[in-house]
């Protein structure tokens, strides 16, 4: 209203004045008249407590200090957990491709492979489902649970989203001022299954941590008004990985309570697939992320290598563009012709774990190894360390298990095993590394709902993501174990020809 009043007095100044000065005095009446409605309304007490509080919420800072620790700590393309790192920290926005989503139509046969090249109709970038409700004026809720292949982009997804609306970016894609809150599950699971703090308690105990936001100081109260007004985007990442069933589904639970609690506001929950399926949020949407396609990938690597290249050199001129897209031109055209390769390429994280290697490491296709090498530890563990989870195995540990599970599949020419068959097989070295009872039976679901790196295809039946994968593993197990083998004939076998 401050502001309505200050347009009006500069428009009087600049513009027919006769007309804006009894429009002014009109306007003047109604705020009059406004407050005078409250004052009869509420006591003088009552009123005065409220806007006094109200003042304290938004006129506190917070608003600002708030978004701008939103975009500190998302600004960075997360790479933590890959063992080739960059020389430089490269800005998210400035090499996010937006991923397409699509409705799932049965969530029970969503893909847990990681770069299955699969494609649902009618996908769209999140905006277009977060606008979706301006066609429905009567129906504010919006819930949305988001479910994807490991390494498939949905935490990166969440990051953008927050970004875009605490840079104020919101406009761009034609949705109005929220406030984005991202909470990431697995670092709440205490409170909400002990405590069963509501949504509001819990991002006010969380950010009022002074040792993780000295500087924040968020006043008590302020996330209960935009909560409250359905002013707020709720982020919540990573659903499955609050590892254990019976806390996830009392995860899962609480979700379906704060959508009820605060039900004008829109909600976006990630997790890969197994995870979801097992304590679904009863009130979501489910989407799907799709693979990335040829186009985003040649859109990620050319954005790519131009982030890299404008900070080695520390400016962006033509010189510095031709170099990166000279570079980005010259992975390309590797890929297209290593098929293999190419393959791995609709999963943005392994496609992000390509670039790195081709630019730090050396050419491709001389480092395939080092880059099938990588690919198995991260997706086995190390991506997953990175972010705070503990599997009850290291990488290198479930490789003792891997390892001869696919050397003996490469032995009999099969790209499928059958559970039985493969419990044979792994029993002795899952033992070795201390894995027993109960554990040793989950071993195959655990690695498929943690890495997807081994599949269940059909019920009771086992393969690799992909052939590759069960080459490289195979070979590493016929390296360490010095197995005799006749490579003469191996060699002039197109089925050994990769190991």
């Amino acid at each position: 209203m401050l502001e309505w009043l200050m347009t009006t007095i500069r428009d009087i100044v600049a513009n027919d004045w006769t007309q804006r000065i009894a429009t002014f005095i009109g306007g003047i009446a109604v705020v009059v008249g406004f407050l005078s409605y409250l004052s009869k309304k509420f006591p003088k007490n009552t009123l005065s407590t409220e806007i006094s509080a109200t003042k304290r919420l938004w006129f506190s800072g917070f608003s600002r200090r708030y978004n701008k620790h939103v975009i500190f700590e998302h600004r960075v393309f997360n790479v933590r957990g890959l063992r080739t790192q960059g020389t430089f920290m490269l800005k998210l926005e400035k090499v996010f491709v937006e991923l397409r989503i699509a409705h799932s139509h049965n969530p029970q046969q969503a893909s847990v492979n990681p770069i299955l090249a699969k494609e649902l109709a009618d996908n769209h970038p999140i905006w277009d489902f977060l606008r979706f409700n301006k066609k429905r004026p009567n129906d504010d809720t919006l819930v949305f649970a988001v479910i994807g292949a490991p390494g498939c982009g949905k935490t990166t997804l969440l990051q953008h989203i927050a970004l875009a609306f605490a840079a104020k970016q919101h406009r761009r894609y034609g949705l109005s001022a929220y406030v984005p809150l991202l909470l990431f599950l697995r670092q709440h699971v205490q409170t909400i299954v002990e405590k069963s703090s509501n949504l509001a308690d819990l991002a006010y105990a969380h950010f009022n941590d002074t040792n993780k936001y000295p500087n924040l100081n968020p006043p008590p109260g302020w996330f209960a008004q935009p909560l409250q007004n359905g002013k707020c985007l709720i982020l919540l990442d990573g659903l499955d990985e609050v590892a254990d069933l019976q806390q996830r589904r009392a995860v899962s639970a609480w979700v379906d309570q704060q959508i009820i609690n605060y039900p004008r506001c829109r909600f976006i929950i990630t997790s890969r697939p197994q995870g979801y399926l097992t304590a679904p949020v009863e009130q979501a949407n489910v989407l799907e992320v799709q693979s990335f396609n040829a186009r985003q990938v040649r859109r990620f690597v050319h954005a790519w290598y131009l982030a890299n290249e404008v900070i080695s050199f520390g400016s962006e001129d033509d010189g510095v563009r031709n170099k990166a897209k000279q570079e980005a031109e010259d992975l390309l055209q590797r890929l297209r012709a290593m098929p293999t390769l190419s393959d791995l390429t609709v999963n943005p994280l392994l496609l992000t774990m390509i670039a790195m290697v081709h630019r730090y490491r050396g050419q491709l296709p001389g480092r395939r190894v080092e880059l099938y090498a990588e690919i198995c530890d991260v997706l086995l563990g190390h991506w997953r360390q990175a972010r705070g989870i503990q599997d009850n195995l290291t990488a290198a540990q479930k490789r003792v298990a891997l390892q001869p599970l696919a050397a003996e599949m490469m032995k009999r020419k099969i790209r499928d095993i059958r559970t039985d068959k493969a419990m044979q097989i792994i029993n002795k070295p899952l033992k070795r590394v201390g894995l027993k009872g109960e554990s040793v039976q989950k071993f195959l679901s655990d690695v498929q709902a943690s890495s997807g790196l081994l599949l269940e295809s059909e019920v009771g039946e086992w393969r690799f993501a992909h052939l590759t994968f069960q080459e490289y593993l195979a070979a590493a197990c016929l390296l360490e174990q010095k197995t005799k083998l006749d490579w003469n004939a191996a060699v002039n076998d197109s089925w050994w020809h990769e190991t």
